[in-house]
């Protein structure tokens, strides 16, 4: 089972976060290839958000091969954890590389701006925002 949140105040529109979620819940191994996802309307109606908000997380999640929907019209986790490296692992490598920047004269601020850059970029190629 896994927890889904939706931060109405966040700066992320409701859909990224769901779709968010679910993947980094697959990335840790909470969420397993085969493993149903709730439907979207229950899932909606958990989160208290329109059913087309989950319906388009779920689409998306669809384009990229990560669900699909069974012949018994369930969502169905069909990619495993694509990256076999733990959480911890993950940071330790960012730790090296934030490092290597400091090294190199850049500021903090800089770091992060650069950080946001890139993942700006990243969410519009992926949502296509």
């Amino acid at each position: 089972m896994i927890l889904i949140t939706v931060n109405h105040n966040s700066r992320d529109p409701p859909y990224k976060q769901i779709y968010d979620q679910i993947v980094y819940s697959i990335s840790i191994g909470n969420l397993r290839k085969g493993d149903v996802i709730p439907p979207s309307r229950i899932l909606a109606g958990t989160l208290d958000v329109n059913y087309h908000t989950v319906n388009k997380a779920y689409q998306q999640l669809r384009e990229n091969g990560i669900i699909s929907l069974s012949k018994r019209r369930r969502y169905v986790v069909t990619e495993g954890n694509r990256d076999t490296r733990s959480v911890d692992e993950f940071f330790l490598k960012e730790e090296e590389i934030i490092d290597d920047a400091i090294a190199r004269g850049l500021r903090d601020q800089e770091i992060i701006e650069a950080v946001k850059k890139i993942l700006t970029a990243r969410s519009k190629k992926r949502y296509g925002d």
